[in-house]
C-alpha cells in the first residue's frame, strides 16, 4: 500500500495542479453567480467532464510520482462518485458513503484531496469576494483603505454578517459603519447597508450640544445614496435625487427610521413664480436647476420692475415651520432676505424704484444694501 504524502510538492503533482485550478475557477464563479447550486446536475456534469479529461491525460502516463498516482486514484474514484450522484441508487449511496470512501481510498486519500481542493476554493472565493466588495464600496464613494480588514474578515466566513468602521480624513465631520451580510447557503458576502453619523465639532462638545445625527442607507435601493450624499443629509443640505425611479428632495429627519425624509417638490415650478432675468435661456435655466438639485447655492438676478435688477443667491431649504422644502434667498453678502417683500409687495407704488434708490445709497456708504432695506421697512 502506497502512503500518501501529507504535503506533496506541487511541482511533483501536475494532476493536483489541474484540480486546484478548476477549484479556484469554481470559487471565483460562485462569487459572480452565488445562485448557482454546487451539486446541481449541470454542475456535476461539468465537473465530471473535466475529471474524465484529466484522467484520460494521465491514465497511461509513465514516471508519475507517488503523489500524482495518489491524486490519479482520487480522480478515478471521484468520477465514480459523481456518476453515482447523477444516477443515485441505494447501493451506490452506501458504496460512496464517507466511511466506505475513506476505507476504499487508502486511509484518507479522499479526505486529504477534498481538504486541499476545498481550501483552494475557499481561498479563491475569499479573494474574488473581497474584490467584488471593494468594487461595491467604491461605487458608493468609499475608498479601499479597509481592503485588508475586508479580506481578513472574509477568512472567517462562518459568521452570517459583519460590520466595519470607516473614516475618511477628507470628510472629518462624518463617521461611517459598513455592514456586510452573507448570502444564504453560500460563502459569499454582499455590501448590505451603511450608517453615517455626524461627528460633533469641538464647540458642540464644549457646550454639551451632542445630539447624535445618524442616517442609514440600504444599498439594495435603486440609485441609493452614496457616502457624500449621506453626508449632505446629515449637514442639513437639501438636494434632489432619483431613488427607485422617483425624483425626491431629501432632508434629515429624526422621526424617520432611516433618518431621511423624502419630498416630492417641483423646483422648476417654484422658480417660475419669480421674475428671474434670462430664465428663459436654456443654459441659464439648466445651470440653475442643476446647482439647486445638487444642494448648491446659485446666484440669480431678480427683475424688480421698471428695468431695475438686483443680484441675489438662491438655494433650497426647509419649508415653513420645518415642513417640506422651499426656496431661500440671500443677498450677495450672504444675509437672508425676504425676496417676496422685495419683489412683489407694494409694486403698485413704484416699490422697485424705492428699493433701488436705497440700494444705491447704501452702496455709496459701504453698507449691506438689502439687509438695511428690510431692517428699516
Amino acid at each position: 500500500m502506497e502512503p500518501v504524502s501529507t504535503s506533496p510538492s506541487l511541482a511533483q503533482n501536475r494532476i493536483l495542479q489541474v484540480l486546484q485550478l478548476y477549484a479556484e475557477m469554481e470559487g471565483e464563479y460562485r462569487v459572480s453567480n452565488p445562485a448557482v447550486q454546487v451539486n446541481s446536475p449541470a454542475a456535476l456534469r461539468l465537473k465530471l467532464d473535466r475529471y474524465e479529461n484529466v484522467l484520460a491525460g494521465y491514465r497511461r502516463m509513465k514516471g508519475l510520482t507517488k503523489a500524482e498516482k495518489a491524486t490519479r486514484r482520487y480522480v478515478r474514484h471521484d468520477i465514480q462518485r459523481m456518476k453515482a450522484q447523477l444516477k443515485p441508487t441505494l447501493l451506490n449511496r452506501l458504496w460512496h458513503s464517507k466511511p466506505a470512501d475513506w476505507l476504499k481510498t487508502r486511509l484518507g486519500n479522499r479526505t486529504y484531496h477534498d481538504h486541499v481542493l476545498q481550501d483552494n476554493e475557499k481561498t479563491s472565493t475569499a479573494e474574488a469576494n473581497s474584490a467584488a466588495l471593494l468594487g461595491q464600496l467604491k461605487s458608493f464613494g468609499f475608498n479601499d483603505h479597509i481592503r485588508e480588514a475586508v479580506k481578513r474578515m472574509l477568512e472567517h466566513n462562518k459568521q452570517p454578517a459583519f460590520s466595519l468602521r470607516y473614516y475618511d480624513i477628507h470628510k472629518p465631520d462624518t463617521d461611517y459603519v459598513l455592514h456586510f451580510k452573507k448570502i444564504p447557503s453560500t460563502d459569499v458576502y454582499y455590501f448590505e447597508k451603511f450608517d453615517a453619523t455626524l461627528r460633533p465639532d469641538m464647540k458642540s462638545l464644549l457646550q454639551k450640544e451632542t445630539t447624535v445625527r445618524t442616517v442609514s442607507v440600504s444599498t439594495m435601493q435603486n440609485d441609493a445614496l452614496n457616502a457624500e450624499e449621506a453626508r449632505k443629509v446629515l449637514a442639513g443640505r437639501f438636494f434632489e435625487k432619483l431613488i427607485d425611479g422617483v425624483k425626491s428632495w431629501l432632508i434629515y429627519s429624526p422621526s424617520q427610521e432611516t433618518g431621511i425624509e423624502r419630498f416630492a417638490w417641483d423646483v422648476d415650478g417654484a422658480l417660475k413664480a419669480w421674475p428671474i432675468v434670462d430664465m428663459d435661456q436654456e443654459g441659464t435655466r439648466n445651470a440653475l436647476l442643476r446647482n439647486l438639485s445638487m444642494g448648491r447655492e446659485h446666484q440669480i438676478t431678480l427683475d424688480l420692475g421698471n428695468g431695475k435688477h438686483v443680484p441675489v443667491n438662491v438655494s433650497v431649504g426647509p419649508g415653513a415651520y420645518g415642513v417640506g422644502v422651499k426656496l431661500h434667498f440671500r443677498d450677495v453678502q450672504g444675509q437672508p432676505i425676504d425676496a417676496d417683500r422685495l419683489v412683489f409687495r407694494d409694486r403698485g407704488q413704484n416699490n422697485a424704484v424705492t428699493v433701488m434708490a436705497k440700494i444705491a445709497t447704501s452702496q455709496r456708504t459701504g453698507t449691506n444694501a438689502l439687509t438695511r432695506l428690510f431692517r428699516n421697512q
